[in-house]
């Protein structure tokens, strides 16, 4: 299959190839697969339910739940304080 890409489309392919550690090819046959899945539809035409499947897909979930978890801590810390806070004025007022 002769595929012709416009030049600003094969460039974002190379980026991500890159980013990717993957040849230019291999990345665009991920996304193209990548688009079918979403759609439903496996290699063989069978129906298939959406997935995760790529690797940059599951880096942007473990950041966002680093950066979860860093918020869940700074509110405990920040609720501990208050707690403390609040105990030592109940110690005051006795």
């Amino acid at each position: 299959m002769n595929l012709r890409v416009p030049k600003d489309l094969r460039d974002l392919i190379r980026e991500a190839a890159k980013r990717n550690n993957r040849t230019q090819t291999a990345e665009a046959v991920s996304r193209l697969e990548e688009s079918f899945v979403r759609e439903g539809v496996g290699r063989n035409g069978a129906q298939v339910g959406p997935r995760i499947s790529t690797d940059s897909d599951t880096r942007e979930l473990i950041v966002a739940m680093e950066m979860l978890l860093n918020q869940v801590d700074l509110m405990r810390k920040e609720l501990n304080g208050r707690l403390k806070g609040l105990k030592g004025g109940e110690d005051e007022q006795s």
